[in-house]
């Protein structure tokens, strides 16, 4: 799979064009960047923490709140056609 070719659209690392939302806190990119660092004599990249990181809390939603997290529920969202 060529990364930059399927996954890097509008400046930005994206699972899939079709989606609403994306998250931009992908591992992916942070390792092209290291790779990159090797290539142009260690340049300074972020550190890696996790990809753990996420939203949590309540939505309002046809009539009532439901308890939801990001990946569950806002990164789903697909582009009408």
């Amino acid at each position: 799979e060529n990364i930059i070719n399927n996954k890097f659209i509008n400046g930005y690392f994206i699972d899939n064009n079709q989606y609403i939302y994306s998250k931009i806190n992908d591992g992916k990119a942070l390792i092209l960047l290291h790779y990159l660092s090797l290539y142009k004599n260690n340049i300074s990249v972020p550190e890696y923490l996790s990809v753990s990181g996420f939203i949590h809390g309540e939505y309002y939603e046809n009539g009532e709140i439901i308890d939801i997290k990001d990946y569950s529920h806002i990164y789903t969202k697909k582009l009408e056609n």
